[in-house]
């Protein structure tokens, strides 16, 4: 929806160095005559400082190096990301008296109203990688997931983006932009 396609459009705002750029799906295309012409593509809008979105950028890999979200780092990325949970309203139905009829009996009318529901929440992960040398935004949305004790979620956001991270690197021919330490050797 709008409000996911805004949080993309966000972190690829930080991911550029604070340009906002439209998402385009093709750079360009090869006619049949075998000529290549260019798409036209709209110039990105500075939305933040560069140095500001460089620091967004820093604090946002320490979420997956030092924080909360450490469960989804990728051996060989630095992973810039954030965590995500929020409630979500949902129609509450009601009957609400709105008059008498002629002989003094109660008229109802059912009424829809929108409030926060117990356990309704949206988990996210959103995600730029390499942090170094941005290539890719992610978001993974799970609209209400099954909860326990308050917020805790069976399937998290994080195991969803751990599990397809390394084969999206791979599909895309994205290199590593970290050492990873060698297995001891036996």
């Amino acid at each position: 929806g709008a409000h996911e396609q805004r949080l993309a459009g966000i972190n690829a705002a930080i991911a550029n160095g604070g340009t906002l750029v439209t998402p385009h799906l093709i750079a360009g295309w090869t006619g049949p005559d075998g000529v290549y012409h260019e798409a036209d593509l709209v110039p990105g809008e500075r939305t933040m400082r560069q140095e500001t979105a460089a620091t967004v950028l820093e604090l946002l890999t320490g979420a997956i190096d030092d924080g909360i979200a450490k469960p989804a780092a990728i051996a060989g990325y630095a992973v810039a990301a954030k965590t995500g949970t929020a409630q979500v309203a949902g129609p509450i139905r009601s009957q609400v008296q709105v008059g008498t009829d002629g002989s003094g009996k109660a008229i109802y009318e059912t009424r829809t109203e929108y409030a926060y529901i117990e356990g309704w929440i949206d988990a996210s992960f959103i995600s730029i990688m390499p942090a170094s040398d941005p290539q890719l935004v992610t978001l993974i949305l799970i609209h209400r997931p099954v909860t326990w004790a308050g917020f805790r979620t069976v399937e998290t956001p994080q195991a969803v983006f751990r599990d397809l991270a390394p084969r999206m690197l791979e599909y895309l021919a994205i290199p590593p932009d970290r050492i990873v330490d060698p297995v001891a050797a036996r």
